[in-house]
This record gives structure tokens, C-alpha cells and sequence, in this order.
């Protein structure tokens, strides 16, 4: 094996990436198409059957002031928490409570079943008597849904919310849908939504056994991480969303906002405030979404568990902790599963903390240098693309490395690099005798899926981001998205990676006030080889990962459905 020149392990990995970007590497733009609505009606008959009447009715309804009220629950504790202006959505069914309505301007909207439900409140409704009624909508099979009875409502949204929807076929009854769903007026406002299930026959939803909303992590999308994770086709034995998938969970995700920027965008100054509140707060719309399309495609919209990957981690803590200051029927958060990464160190990893004081500090310095934008997705996929395209080709980035030697470089010694939060920390486990080699291979990720993956992330993650997170794991200055973590008392489990984050992300759970807490880290090492144990990435990527991450997984999410 190689050894690694020394002038390699104080090099930040931030700067080897950063630098592939300035060697002018052009990467391409995201070539996605997606249709509106009327238009996949026209060109899919079977998609519309199934799918043209809750798309129309989601866009006239959805707006992030709806309260959903799943059956069991209470229209009248909606209807206390409600504001002026908000639209109750009512899964059909009895409710046998009396409901006084006791404020202007709040709108009960039976949504419709399946097999023809309805709401039905036999004791009636009191107060208001403007508002004191509720407009069922019909159920798809009867029909298209009355427009004519909702114009009145047409405008709850304040704005047009067109979905634009794609469908694509995976294998074994799977199906991929991507909505694009707009949530500002700004022209970048946007986030993606993605849905991974089974379908009887187009448009017609498969039972589940639960539902799962997946973040992303730093400089990546649900595509690039969860769904085609370095590869061209989701199965269940390369796609964790496909696997779910095939066992009968209904798997949701976001794109955010700064995945969807393209590569060859220049002027970042509308990013500059772009942190992890704005990240947490398009999540909860985005699973607020999530709910009332699974209502409108006969799946129910009882709250969903949400799992988040390395940043999308923080996000998820930072969301129940948002939720847990609003009463219970305006959550949307059933349960949380924060991957691979800590919301703080504990007082065992203080050097890990410095690192997090140190690392907010250079990206503060950026930030006030008008650096808004980190371009190391771009980097990445230049090291990916040369990595695949000219492997014994002398690597650009790394002096003395081949194309392909650099590929294995950033993943599998990347506790070489300056900016990282342990003495072991890698992405990618290397087939290596000791922790300065170079190995000749990956150990449990195929190598040309380590690359691809590089190859397609998104070009930009803003800088804030970065900043927010290291602030609030060095824990010296204060962040508001951490101020109710002691308040967490949804369900946690915890997936870890030992040649990750691992065992440091154990210490957070200990911070929440919740009473159904499991870990589950993957050690396939002993300690001493913790540098050639299961990486960060390798939960996503690894050959064996449907047996050691996903299967687990799914085991707590339908014990917890």
C-alpha cells in the first residue's frame, strides 16, 4: 500500500475541493424535467385517473397555516390552537366531541375517503355561525372533486401553489414522484419534495406500514444520498428508500432550497441569511405537505417520523424542538432519527467541541468577507468525475495521485484532513494496514459508487449553514435552534457509524427529555481500527448496508408506526 506523503495530513479537505473548483472543472446543471399539472394529465391518462384531483385540491387548500386533525383526534383542540386565517383539514370519520367555534375566519374542511367517508359531527357545532359548518369534499371515486363548492376557499393559499410533478417507474412496483413546491415569494423559495412507494397501478397507492420523511446532509440531495446513492438504479438492495419501499413504508424527502441553484449561478448575496432556521422551517412545511398528499392519495395523514443525515440531523432536533413549544395537534412530528451526527459534544470530546469553535470561526471570517456560497460540491464531483472518467491520470488536486487514488483519498483518510470532528472520522472505509496508508480499495462500498456519488452533488451549500451548525456543537455562542432540545420527547433512534460520528452522537440523546430512545451503531471494528471501521457514508452506500443500517431501521419505524 501507498503511504500518504506528509504534506498531505494538515491539508483542510475544504481547500482540496475548493481548489479542483478554480482548475475551471465545468460541472452540469440539474437537467430534471417536471410537469405541471394539466400537462402530465395530458400526457399520462392513467397517471390522471388516479392523480389529476388531489393535485388540483392540494394546490387550492395547502398553505403552512392548515392544521391537520388525523381521525382519534380533536377538532376542538384544532379549533383552540387555530388562528385567524387558518384552514382545519379533517380526516373523515365520527367525532363525537361538541365543537364551538369561538374566532373569525377559520375554515373546517372535511377531506375526503377512500370508500366514500365523510366527517361527521352528530352533536353539531356552536358559535360562529359564519364559519360553523364543514365542507366535505368528495372522495376521488365518485368523481372529480366539487371546485364549485371550494371557490370561496380558492385563494387559502394566498398565492399559486402549483405543484410540478414528476413520475418515474423503479423496479418491483416501485415509483418515484418529485413535486416542486413553492414556499416564498423569492425566486429561489423553492423545495423539492420526493415520494418513494408502492402503487397497485398508476396513481393507486399500495397499503403501508408506516411513513418516513428523509433530510439530506451537507452538499447533497435525496437523489444523491438516499435514492441513487452512486448508482443508476434503485433497488432494494442499493436504494434505502427502495427497500423501505419494497417492505410497505410510505419514504418522503426534501430537496432544500440551495440544491436546486445551478452551477453556473453568480451573484449569492440572496443567500446570505440562509441558515439552519430557514432549513427547519421548509422541512416542517414540507412534511406538512407530505401528510395532506398521503390524505389525498388514501394513506392517511397522521404525523410522520423524520430522519435526518449528518446535517439534516440538526435539522431534525431543531424541528422537535421547534414542535415541541406548539400544542400537540399542530405537529407534525411523530418520532425522530437523527444519523451520524451530535447536536453538542460531550464533556469526554473536547477537543471534537475546539475543532467545532475553530471551524465556526473560519466560515464567520468568510461570511463577513461576503463568501456566502461553499462551492465543495463542485470540487467533489470534479474529484468523482476523474475518478471514473481517467483513473490513472495524475490527479489536478493532489500532487503525485492518481485520479483515482485522490478518489480514494477524501473518503477513506479524510481524518487526515484538518476540519473534521475526530481522529477517525472518514466517509468511505479503506482496505489499509494502518491509518497513513492509501488503500488500494474500499472495504464495504464498491469504489465507482464512492465516486458517483461525488459526481452528483449539488454545486453550492451556503456557507450559514456551516457556520450555524459549528456554533451550536462549540457550544460558547448562543443559537436559537437548540433552545428546546431538553424539551425532545418524541421517540429517537439514533443510527450511527463507527468509523463516523458513531458513539459521539450518543451524548445528545442524553440532552432530550424523551423516554423511547435507541441507538443502533454499526462497529464492525475493533478500536483500534476504528480508522478502517464503517464510515459516515458507507450507512448509505455500503454493499451490506440493507442488512447492518436499513433493516433495522425499518423494524423501529413499523414498531413506531
Amino acid at each position: 500500500m501507498k503511504n500518504l506523503p506528509r504534506f498531505l495530513s494538515p491539508c483542510p479537505l475544504y481547500i482540496i475541493f475548493i481548489a479542483f473548483c478554480l482548475i475551471g472543472l465545468s460541472c452540469s446543471d440539474d437537467n430534471r424535467e417536471f410537469l405541471d399539472i394539466e400537462e402530465s394529465v395530458r400526457e399520462n391518462e392513467s397517471l390522471a385517473a388516479g392523480s389529476e384531483s388531489w393535485e388540483k385540491t392540494f394546490e387550492r387548500i395547502w398553505t403552512d397555516q392548515t392544521i391537520l386533525v388525523p381521525h382519534g383526534s380533536s377538532i376542538q383542540e384544532a379549533v383552540n390552537a387555530a388562528k385567524p386565517g387558518d384552514a382545519i383539514l379533517i380526516e373523515p370519520g365520527i367525532y363525537t366531541e361538541e365543537i364551538n367555534i369561538d374566532k373569525d375566519d377559520i375554515k373546517l374542511i372535511g377531506m375526503p375517503g377512500m370508500s366514500g367517508q365523510t366527517v361527521e359531527v352528530p352533536h353539531g357545532i356552536t358559535g360562529n355561525i359564519d364559519h360553523a359548518q364543514i365542507i366535505n369534499i368528495k372522495p376521488p371515486h365518485q368523481g372529480n372533486f366539487p371546485f364549485q363548492s371550494l371557490d370561496h376557499l380558492k385563494n387559502i393559499n394566498g398565492s399559486n401553489n402549483s405543484l410540478r410533478l414528476a413520475r418515474e417507474s423503479l423496479p418491483d412496483g416501485i415509483v418515484h414522484y418529485t413535486f416542486n413546491l413553492r414556499v416564498g415569494g423569492q425566486k429561489h423559495n423553492v423545495i423539492r419534495l420526493h415520494r418513494v412507494v408502492r402503487e397497485l397501478r398508476p396513481g393507486i397507492t399500495a397499503a403501508t406500514e408506516g411513513a418516513v420523511f428523509m433530510i439530506h446532509g451537507a452538499s447533497q440531495d435525496f437523489e444523491d444520498i438516499f435514492l441513487y446513492p452512486g448508482t443508476d438504479v434503485a433497488t432494494p438492495e442499493t436504494s434505502c428508500p427502495a427497500y423501505l419501499a419494497s417492505h410497505n413504508l410510505d419514504v418522503w424527502g426534501i430537496d432544500l432550497g440551495w440544491t436546486t441553484l445551478s452551477a453556473s449561478t453568480e451573484d449569492f448575496s440572496f443567500m446570505k441569511q440562509w441558515g439552519v432556521d430557514r432549513d427547519v422551517n421548509h422541512t416542517l412545511r414540507a412534511v406538512s405537505a407530505a401528510r395532506l398528499i398521503r390524505l389525498l392519495t388514501g394513506t392517511g395523514f397522521g404525523q410522520m417520523n423524520l430522519l435526518g443525515f449528518s446535517y439534516g440531523a440538526t435539522l431534525a432536533y431543531a424541528a422537535a424542538g421547534k414542535e415541541s413549544q406548539k400544542h400537540r395537534v399542530v405537529r407534525h412530528i411523530k418520532g425522530i432519527i437523527p444519523v451520524d451526527q451530535p447536536m453538542k459534544f460531550g464533556p469526554e470530546d473536547e477537543p471534537s467541541r475546539i475543532f467545532a469553535c475553530n471551524g465556526a470561526a473560519q466560515n464567520l471570517q468568510l461570511l463577513e468577507a461576503g463568501m456566502y456560497q461553499d462551492p465543495g460540491g463542485q470540487g467533489a464531483a470534479g474529484i468523482g468525475f476523474l475518478a471514473i472518467s481517467d483513473p490513472e491520470g495524475e490527479s489536478p488536486v493532489i500532487p503525485g495521485f492518481s485520479n483515482y487514488q485522490a478518489g480514494l483519498f477524501i473518503g477513506t483518510n479524510t481524518y487526515l484532513q484538518r476540519n473534521i470532528p475526530n481522529n477517525f472520522w472518514h466517509f468511505v472505509g479503506g482496505d489499509m494496514s494502518q491509518p497513513t496508508d492509501l488503500p488500494n480499495d474500499l472495504k464495504y462500498t464498491e469504489s465507482q459508487r464512492w465516486f458517483g456519488l461525488l459526481l452528483g452533488l449539488p454545486p453550492y451549500q451556503p456557507v450559514r449553514t456551516t457556520f450555524d451548525v459549528l456554533t451550536c456543537l462549540c457550544n460558547e455562542v448562543d443559537v436559537s435552534f437548540d433552545d428546546y432540545l431538553d424539551q425532545i420527547t418524541v421517540p429517537i433512534f439514533y443510527l450511527g457509524a463507527a468509523g463516523g460520528t458513531g458513539y459521539q452522537g450518543e451524548y445528545s440523546l442524553t440532552l432530550t427529555s424523551s423516554d423511547d430512545v435507541t441507538s443502533h451503531i454499526v462497529t464492525l471494528e475493533p478500536e483500534e481500527r476504528r480508522f478502517v471501521d464503517f464510515g459516515h457514508a458507507d450507512l448509505f452506500l455500503a454493499s451490506e448496508a440493507s442488512t447492518l443500517v436499513w433493516e433495522p431501521l425499518r423494524q423501529w419505524l413499523v414498531a413506531h408506526n
